[in-house]
């Protein structure tokens, strides 16, 4: 039955990583539950929930995840005439309002986002309801994107440093990226993945050139912009514009994605879940230690959910 699940959820055109976290979500409840689950209650299924938030200490908005995930399982098994009725059709739960919560991607997670992205906006984009003239600009811009989006989820940067980036910065060979310091952040050097490498380096040689070509002017800066709107001269606030359309399609993409800030408290976390602290605190320019331990995650019963101020 879970493999008819999935093809369930990839008729409703969710990502891998999304399908992954329902069928998560759904085993565990399972594992749970351990009766048949045609004799389900809403009842039970509220029981659950308050099982999670008084005994695993669960946030709201985490339970809130469980209840979108069960809530596509039980209308797939009414599809498929297995049970009668969904014990989860209007339920809501409220969550709390404090601190910004993100749901915090895992390594394998933010992959999937990059190859996500790349299958639905570079390689297999239909570009046929953009104007013939424009099509080679929408496409550079998208390539960019993809580059962008991968010092997004792979080295955490924080969306001003990356209009900072040089090509010179760039070392393919030894396969790193410097990232210059300055009054908030320490200068460092953080390893490129090879996944990203093949493209960085096509879009150094081919795509940048020809974004010059359309009209930008060369000043020795990684991530050009597209001069799409002429009276905008400042090419960091015409970056500013591409990263809301890259944040845009992102959420098209993945149901978890919030704002573009959550990849960089993802990929923090998980530097602090497998390197510590120290090399955690170097890879995100951290001046403190005690600004690193802040992306500690806040919900110690769901490592999935991390809540923080936006300070970085």
């Amino acid at each position: 039955m879970q493999q008819a699940f999935i093809q369930y959820l990839q008729g409703k055109g969710l990502v891998k990583s999304t399908q992954q976290r329902y069928i998560r979500d759904v085993g565990m409840f399972l594992q749970s539950y351990k009766k048949d689950i045609r004799s389900c209650t809403r009842k039970e299924v509220l029981a659950y929930f308050d099982h999670l938030e008084k005994e695993k200490r669960w946030s709201q908005r985490s339970i809130g995840c469980i209840l979108t995930s069960l809530n596509h399982w039980f209308h797939f098994l009414v599809s498929i005439k297995y049970i009668a009725y969904n014990p989860c059709t209007g339920l809501k739960i409220k969550a709390t309002k404090n601190k910004t919560a993100y749901y915090i991607y895992t390594p394998e997670e933010l992959s999937g986002l990059y190859d996500a992205y790349h299958r639905n906006y570079v390689q297999d984009f239909d570009d046929s309801s953009i104007p013939y003239n424009m099509r080679l600009r929408s496409s550079l811009s998208k390539q960019r994107n993809y580059v962008m989006l991968g010092f997004l989820v792979f080295q955490g940067l924080a969306t001003k440093e990356l209009h900072k980036i040089k090509v010179a910065d760039i070392d393919i060979v030894k396969a790193f990226v410097s990232i210059a310091g300055n009054l908030q952040s320490n200068a460092r050097t953080i390893p490129l993945k090879p996944s990203q490498i093949v493209f960085l380096t096509y879009y150094i040689n081919v795509v940048r050139p020809q974004i010059l070509q359309a009209g930008t002017r060369e000043n020795g800066m990684l991530l050009l912009p597209l001069p799409e709107h002429a009276r905008i001269q400042d090419q960091q606030e015409q970056l500013k514009g591409s990263i809301q359309t890259l944040a845009a399609q992102l959420k098209i993409l993945d149901r978890h994605f919030m704002k573009i800030q959550q990849l960089r408290v993802s990929v923090i976390t998980n530097w602090l879940n497998a390197e510590g602290l120290h090399k955690a605190q170097y890879y995100a320019g951290h001046r403190y230690s005690s600004t690193t331990k802040q992306y500690v995650a806040d919900n110690a019963g769901d490592p999935a959910i991390n809540t923080l101020k936006d300070t970085d």
